[in-house]
């Protein structure tokens, strides 16, 4: 379908029926923006998690670890966060845009992707705590009392999950949003570009 521009544009998936369905191309651009914006938001977030430490607990040094964690983390967050986008992001993320596709109400769309984001974050934050915990191959690690258990080491980190869950909530929310917006948008001025030729 061309507009009165001469610019071909793909018909709307929206309809009386499902006014909420997306293309394939705006769901990938969904994802992207939250992968996106997950990957320059966190890396803030736990330096300031850090700042608010030092200044918060005696003798901690997570201010002076400030910068060198917004240089650092990323070397970590753009793989895993790439890796949680492809294996339970997106997928998960489809099956509820489907689930959704009726439903007008845009504060429910937002509440169930934050939810989904914080989910993801969580799981994510869990299994890269559990994998840091695996000593290398070749290397024995002797304990003095029982090794910690997975439990233990959710708890010993729940800060931080907490950290990975809210940001990612946040940016999965921010992605739906936007491409939501701009779709909407979109099929707007494509209405009006019909009804005036």
């Amino acid at each position: 379908m061309t507009g009165p521009d001469g610019r071909y544009r793909l018909p709307s998936p929206r309809t009386s029926e499902l006014p909420m369905a997306f293309t394939g191309w705006e769901f990938t651009r969904g994802a992207l923006i939250a992968w996106l914006g997950f990957n320059l938001l966190a890396p803030l977030v736990i330096a300031g998690s850090g700042i608010v430490a030092g200044l918060l607990i005696p003798h901690n040094s997570g201010i002076g670890y400030a910068g060198a964690t917004l240089v650092i983390a990323p070397m970590v967050l753009v793989p895993w966060s790439l890796g949680a986008v492809l294996i339970l992001g997106a997928p998960l993320a489809l099956v509820l845009g489907r689930a959704l596709r009726g439903t007008t109400r845009r504060r429910t769309h937002r509440a169930a992707f934050a939810g989904l984001g914080a989910f993801v974050g969580a799981a994510t934050t869990i299994v890269y705590t559990w994998y840091r915990s695996i000593p290398p191959a070749g290397v024995t690690i002797t304990y003095h009392v029982s090794p910690p258990t997975p439990l233990d080491l959710i708890l010993a980190n729940w800060w931080m999950i907490l950290l990975m869950a809210g940001t990612t909530a946040t940016t999965v929310a921010l992605g739906w949003r936007l491409t939501a917006t701009w779709a909407l948008r979109a099929d707007m001025r494509g209405a009006a570009e019909t009804a005036t030729v």
